[in-house]
């Protein structure tokens, strides 16, 4: 029997939390983050962003226990969206959405975000040049952690989603409307 969880997986800017947090509104879920789990971490460490991100590359046991904490919920938690990277790897029995757009629109959003989200604060970056080499480094590192921990060669490869969407075409209100339909229609099959 299908459960009713949505995982939403992207690039960093993609709309992972806007898109988690109005889906999880407009269907009465409860919302889980690890990116705000990620930052709580590095905060809780006393550590920037991208310093927390490169110590991962060496100590894997942060992405153990975020893991594993990601499982955990997919087994004894229902009526919830998770924003993941890789939530649809260890939560497969739920309806996976890939968020796509562009790095430049990615970066814009990230400056704008972390001007007004107290929990981007750890991001560091003064720059627009920066927040791209920040940016790209993240999602390098991550795909080496991924394949030397999972044999994942591609955690952002269309053909291991449900749905893909492009959230630079379309508006919040309209990528929630687009999953909530998909979403619907895949629980029913």
């Amino acid at each position: 029997m299908k459960k009713h969880i949505i995982t939403l997986a992207g690039k960093p800017g993609s709309g992972k939390s806007s898109t988690g947090t109005q889906l999880a509104r407009t269907l009465e879920y409860q919302r889980f983050s690890m990116g705000d789990l990620q930052r709580k971490y590095s905060e809780d460490l006393g550590m920037d962003f991208a310093s927390y991100s490169e110590m991962q590359k060496t100590d894997h046991t942060i992405d153990k226990k975020i893991d594993e904490y990601q499982r955990e919920i997919g087994e004894v938690e229902d009526n919830f969206i998770l924003d993941s990277r890789l939530g649809w790897y260890f939560i497969p029995q739920s309806f996976k959405v890939l968020l796509d757009l562009s790095a430049e629109i990615a970066v814009d959003r990230i400056m704008k975000d972390m001007e007004n989200n107290p929990t981007r604060k750890v991001e560091k970056v003064d720059t627009r040049e920066d927040m791209i080499v920040a940016m790209n480094a993240r999602i390098d590192s991550e795909k080496i952690r991924y394949q030397d921990l999972y044999a994942i060669a591609n955690h952002f490869d269309p053909n291991n989603f449900d749905l893909v969407v492009d959230t630079q075409q379309h508006s919040l209100e309209e990528v929630v409307d687009i999953i909530q339909k998909a979403y619907e229609k895949w629980f029913q099959e």
